[in-house]
């Protein structure tokens, strides 16, 4: 999942594939100039695909129950992890070393739902390539400020273009700490509430894996 959403925004700004990077991009990457807005924001989603974190996220819209999310990530981008707690009830995503596996109920199944983590990702990398583009164009605007977010100094790229590009912003730590994401996943805004490091035992499964019936 993650070396594959890595490939993409380095190297192409096309449609992302389930079976790695794009093989025909729309267009081929635009050229950035040194120390530009553009230069500063491809830099810092580069270093979010491919660092080390462990971030927890309040969910905006998210209802009485309220959603929390925690994404960890182990550089250089092979170990991940996405948790969500919706109404009491968790669910994780972990890729590791064996695979991927979604894990809910007790229970972590190779062959489960692990779209929440993929999408997570992919709508970064989407909104990455898009903005890249539109600037190009000059059809998008792209600011920047610094801000404290969830306790962690972080640089908040805020953009809009045309339909493709809906106003929002991401805020990212030097480190490459994803802080706040709004305006880009239909699944509804993220500004992170902690943010610290990960190791290798964040990654074990948090459940026994499904048997197969014999």
């Amino acid at each position: 999942v993650i070396s594959a959403a890595i490939a993409i925004a380095t190297a192409s700004c096309g449609t992302p594939s389930a079976s790695g990077p794009v093989s025909t991009p729309e267009r081929t990457r635009p050229v950035l100039a040194p120390g530009s807005v553009e230069q500063s924001f491809d830099t810092a989603v580069t270093r979010f695909l491919g660092g080390s974190m462990h971030v927890t996220y309040a969910r905006a819209g998210s209802g009485t129950g309220g959603v929390t999310v925690s994404f960890y990530q182990l550089a250089p981008g092979t170990l991940a992890r996405l948790d969500t707690v919706e109404d009491g009830a968790p669910l994780s995503v972990v890729q590791n070393e064996d695979g991927e596996y979604a894990c809910a109920a007790g229970v972590c199944d190779d062959s489960g739902n692990v779209e929440p983590l993929e999408d997570f990702l992919g709508d970064i990398v989407d909104t990455h390539n898009t903005v890249l583009l539109e600037r190009a164009d000059g059809i998008a605007t792209l600011t920047s400020t610094q801000e404290t977010i969830g306790g962690a100094a972080s640089t908040c790229f805020a953009f809009r273009g045309d339909q493709a590009l809906p106003a929002g912003r991401m805020c990212l730590t030097t480190a490459g700490a994803l802080t706040q994401l709004r305006g880009v996943s239909p699944d509804g805004d993220l500004t992170a509430t902690d943010v610290s490091g990960a190791t290798a035992t964040d990654f074990a499964l948090p459940a026994p894996t499904a048997r197969p019936e014999e």
